[in-house]
């Protein structure tokens, strides 16, 4: 199952319609057919965290997030001519934050934009002893 997270704050979930936030996306599918974790890949963090919801049990249930260095939109990075990397420091915070507000959180690294750069950076901040898995 793969669920992707737009700039808004929507998810859209292959086999699910888009659901408003993060949170009633993963009730759906557990109430459909719970799977062992969810993954949040292909996003940044601040579009993840604008989808995130109140506090609710399904935090629990986002075991890893791969979030992509740029701030664009999906149509926007279809559109544009050169990889955007990003900022480093804002997706390193932002992960900082995701981090901090999903506890079963074990998985971590990079997608659209990432490099070898992104993913030391987040790992130097958040990885040694924190129990994460880079």
């Amino acid at each position: 199952m793969r669920a992707l997270a737009e700039p808004a704050g929507r998810l859209k979930i292959v086999f699910i319609t888009t659901a408003p936030v993060i949170a009633d996306a993963i009730t759906a599918v557990d109430e459909a057919a719970p799977p062992d974790y969810f993954l949040v890949n292909c996003a940044h963090p601040t579009h993840i965290e604008r989808g995130l919801g109140d506090d609710g049990p399904w935090r629990l249930r986002i075991a890893g997030i791969r979030a992509n260095s740029s701030t664009r939109s999906y149509a926007e990075l279809d559109e544009a001519e050169q990889l955007d990397e990003g900022d480093i420091d804002l997706l390193v915070a932002g992960q900082a934050r995701l981090t901090q507000n999903l506890p079963a959180l074990s998985i971590l690294g990079g997608c659209c934009g990432t490099d070898h750069r992104h993913v030391a950076a987040l790992w130097a901040d958040q990885g040694p002893g924190s129990g994460l898995v880079p």
